[in-house]
């Protein structure tokens, strides 16, 4: 199935003797996060600014888990295909893998 196909829809059965309609029915597509456009490594100067951005698609909302190591920094549920994780005043302790989880109703997408 493709996202196209979702809509309403209804049965309709005949014989020669009568017709009937069903009421319709909902069929929705989830799509499951794919990155588009994925985090790329940053250099900064102490005190700076550092922006990491995400684009995705698939089914929204979509969440957002940004993590540095294994720690938790911010959590987004949005009515969005893109992310943004704004560091200012950048300090030695910002440093280190930062990685985002991906997360919809269509399933879950591993770190990237």
């Amino acid at each position: 199935m493709q996202p196209a196909e979702a809509g309403r829809y209804n049965v309709t059965v005949a014989n020669a003797v009568a017709t009937v309609n069903s009421a319709p029915l909902v069929l929705r597509i989830l799509v499951i996060p794919t990155v588009l456009h994925a985090p790329q490594n940053l250099t900064v100067p102490i005190g700076g600014m550092a922006t990491f951005s995400i684009a995705v698609d698939g089914t929204l909302p979509m969440g957002y888990r940004w993590r540095l190591g294994s720690k938790n920094v911010a959590q987004f549920v949005l009515d969005s295909h893109v992310s943004l994780l704004t560091i200012t005043n950048v300090q030695s302790a910002n440093a280190g893998r930062y990685t985002v989880v991906l997360t919809n109703e269509a399933s879950f997408q591993p770190a990237c």
